[in-house]
């Protein structure tokens, strides 16, 4: 689906059926952040990011063809909340709205990976799921959203190219390349702000996470490529900091390796 030959035999034709649903997501999602900058509301580029991430998951979900359309159906409300919640916390409350928009983010898309249970019987069945999931949406997208944009699109980039050479379902590409291509429109910004930046941080660690939920063993106690392709971006990411080059270099660089270790766990590991 995803051969290499469709581009070096110019066959866009095919690449644009295979990609379509996260380009339009991303066109959507530079219109309007180019629209937010000329009209001078910046609010605009903030519901406009994340609003692209969850229409390249609507048209996923809608996608007849896509024998795993649930999946994106899984996600897209998380899409959609960061749309609602990080421009609201913007402009009622901007001096302390950053961190209620985590917040608040962590926390429901926890819950909706965890399987949204609604008795405490339930949640305490999946508790130490919830607290994990929680802990990884909250903190990594905190460390995701304060390394300003490179970090955020290098993040996104590393977690596709992961994806595909661990031969992860195309479904997963797919919902990867998503916040993946938006996190590029973010450079067209006036000011990637923490506003900006943290809705598609938390779209990128709940694909990550539920790709991990869904195809991975790691939850399971065990281990395949997928699991090291879902963390892998974010292990090299947490070592960016401590390479002194510029961030775009540093990006490169742990992206690459993000890559290169999902190749090798696809190597050497079974499933």
């Amino acid at each position: 689906m995803f051969a290499i030959t469709d581009i070096l035999h110019g066959n866009f034709g095919a690449l644009w059926q295979s990609f379509q649903a996260p380009l339009i997501g991303a066109l959507a999602a530079l219109a309007g952040v180019l629209g937010g900058r000329w009209l001078r509301w910046p609010l605009i580029a903030a519901a406009a990011a994340p609003l692209g991430v969850a229409l390249g998951w609507l048209m996923l979900a809608r996608n007849p063809v896509t024998a795993t359309a649930a999946t994106a159906a899984k996600l897209l409300p998380i899409g959609l909340a960061g749309a609602i919640i990080c421009p609201l916390a913007a402009r009622f409350l901007p001096r302390h709205g950053a961190m209620i928009c985590l917040v608040l983010l962590a926390f429901s898309g926890g819950w909706w990976l965890a399987g949204a249970p609604r008795q405490i019987a339930g949640a305490v069945a999946v508790g130490f799921l919830l607290a994990g999931l929680i802990l990884a949406l909250g903190l990594g997208g905190r460390f995701l959203a304060r390394g300003g944009p490179w970090r955020v699109i290098f993040a996104a980039i590393g977690l596709a190219g992961a994806l595909w050479v661990a031969k992860a379902p195309p479904i997963w590409l797919l919902l990867a390349l998503a916040p993946a291509l938006v996190s590029l429109v973010l450079l067209a910004a006036p000011a990637a702000t923490e506003f900006l930046l943290l809705p598609i941080a938390i779209d990128l660690l709940a694909t990550a996470l539920a790709t991990m939920l869904a195809a991975g063993r790691l939850p399971r106690l065990g281990l395949n490529a997928i699991d090291v392709a879902a963390v892998a971006p974010f292990i090299a990411m947490l070592l960016a900091p401590r390479l002194r080059v510029a961030p775009p270099l540093a990006g490169i660089l742990t992206a690459a390796s993000a890559i290169l270790l999902a190749w090798a766990a696809r190597m050497w590991l079974v499933g």
